[in-house]
């Protein structure tokens, strides 16, 4: 595939009621954006082989995805994890914050705090981003080197083409937090 990235989830009923309501509520990339090709898909980590196992991350009790796509697609996939995280995850201090935090799991052994705004102040010399209550990163949408995922060298000097990849990073975000939305309102529906 390319990358997983996961939520760790509190406990294996959690994990496997999360992973329940996913596949039937979980609204593939292609849907959203209307891209040809699919380049990722949902899953759990277990034994490599197993179904829906995922590639590489083989830890304990983990939902998420393998992927192997760019923005838009990618913000996607990196939001509904958070939004795992947020609502069903693990939570650990870390370094330089007093309070746990839920975080996700990249590639299975980079971990990486989900710092929602209002939950902590954020410790000074941190690179990780603030999100919202969703997952969305704020505030993302304004960026557009996060976005493309391009060289930011690919902006200079071209007005025209920055303002338009601002514009289709403004409806990524649009689009993007509807989804998370209707997950969260169909997840808190069913509590």
């Amino acid at each position: 595939m390319g990358y997983t990235i996961t939520a760790p989830i509190r406990n294996v009923q959690l994990r496997d009621r999360l992973f329940s309501f996913m596949l039937a509520n979980y609204e593939e990339p292609k849907g959203l954006f209307g891209q040809e090709g699919n380049y990722s898909w949902f899953g759990k980590t277990g034994r490599p082989g197993n179904e829906k196992a995922l590639s590489y991350d083989h830890g304990a009790c983990r939902l998420g995805f393998d992927y192997s796509s760019g923005a838009p697609e990618r913000a996607y996939l990196f939001s509904v994890t958070r939004w795992m995280s947020i609502i069903a995850g693990k939570r650990k201090v870390f370094e330089g914050c007093a309070v746990a935090l839920p975080y996700y799991v990249y590639d299975g052994c980079e971990e990486h705090a989900v710092l929602v705004r209002g939950m902590a102040r954020k410790p000074k010399n941190w690179d990780w981003s603030t999100t919202d209550e969703l997952g969305w990163e704020v505030p993302y949408e304004c960026d557009p080197k996060t976005f493309r995922g391009a060289a930011w060298t690919e902006f200079e000097g071209n007005a025209q083409f920055a303002k338009e990849q601002i514009a289709k990073g403004r409806e990524c975000a649009r689009i993007v937090k509807a989804a998370l939305r209707r997950l969260d309102k169909a997840w808190r529906g069913q509590l």
